[in-house]
């Protein structure tokens, strides 16, 4: 090898730099002095020289594919970045909404214990409608509440339970809804507010359809029904039928020798209000002016036997 000749080696590592036209112009004389005398590095400078511009457009293609990638990505992103944002607000605003306004979730009720309903009795008014009377304790006076009375017969007696319920959210918020809800106020209608603070509330809770009365010594549930023979005689009377109209009937709660219970029932336990043959007595003048004032103002339906209903209230 002369003095200023490269290897092969030193050549092949020197072309990528020569075409790229990166090395220094002694580096590029001694290339091409090699080439001139070397046919297979002749070759393999020819074979690079196709290859490199191939790369180059191959990384080019390739980077522009990434590129496309990457915008894709971005916007799907920022779709589900703005999806996400919404759905977040929609909530804040959901739950912002419902604890400025937690009425709305009223339905959503804990049964009330027993306890918060002290020296439970049942009365009875003039027109033998029948009320629980009982003095509410403190918590029970702040929270919304609703009725329910489930029956359950056993085979010796037939059992009617009595139970309340309050909001739970009212009970979290310690809030009183009393005055800022329709259905709270609609209920609050159907209850005896008496001066000494106790409550005493019409059963089975004004529900319009079923109202217990007191006969006779005995429970009886005043329904409403509509039979064949009751269209044909309010026809007859020239008094108009239709899907709204009901005429109501005695029916009893118990049959034959069955004994009726009715017991309190709450989230501690319950306590038994009536077994068959207790004597249930009148109410108090200032509870009967007040339920003549309920059922006078349409606040409680109060129908007896052989009364015609129209346009009942679902």
């Amino acid at each position: 090898m002369k003095q200023n000749e490269i290897a092969c080696a030193v050549a092949r590592d020197l072309m990528p730099l020569m075409i790229d036209d990166a090395c220094s112009p002694e580096s590029r004389a001694a290339v091409e002095a090699h080439i001139a005398g070397c046919e297979a590095c002749t070759q393999f400078f020819e074979d690079m020289k196709q290859e490199i511009p191939r790369q180059a457009v191959d990384n080019e293609v390739a980077a522009k594919g990434f590129q496309r990638s990457i915008r894709r990505q971005f916007r799907r992103f920022r779709k589900w970045q703005i999806a996400s944002g919404i759905l977040a607000a929609v909530l804040t605003l959901s739950c912002l909404f419902v604890i400025l306004n937690p009425q709305i979730m009223m339905g959503i009720e804990t049964e009330v214990p027993v306890s918060w309903m002290q020296n439970p009795i049942l009365m009875r008014t003039e027109q033998n409608a029948l009320l629980l009377r009982f003095t509410p304790a403190e918590q029970f006076k702040h929270f919304y509440y609703s009725g329910a009375c489930t029956a359950k017969p056993n085979a010796d007696s037939y059992e009617y339970k009595i139970s309340f319920g309050y909001s739970w959210i009212a009970k979290i918020l310690n809030r009183d809804f009393t005055d800022s809800s329709f259905q709270t106020k609609y209920l609050d209608q159907n209850v005896i507010h008496l001066k000494n603070g106790d409550w005493a509330v019409p059963l089975p809770f004004a529900a319009g359809y079923s109202i217990w009365r007191y006969l006779e010594g005995k429970i009886v549930s005043v329904n409403y029904d509509l039979t064949q023979e009751d269209i044909v005689s309010l026809l007859d009377k020239e008094i108009p039928v239709d899907g709204n109209t009901a005429v109501y009937k005695i029916e009893p709660l118990i049959e034959g020798d069955e004994k009726l219970v009715i017991y309190l029932s709450g989230s501690d336990g319950e306590t038994v209000i009536y077994q068959s043959g207790d004597e249930i007595p009148l109410c108090d003048q200032e509870t009967q002016q007040t339920f003549d004032w309920m059922v006078e103002n349409h606040h409680y339906l109060l129908p007896m036997p052989g009364d015609v209903i129209h346009h009942l209230q679902g």
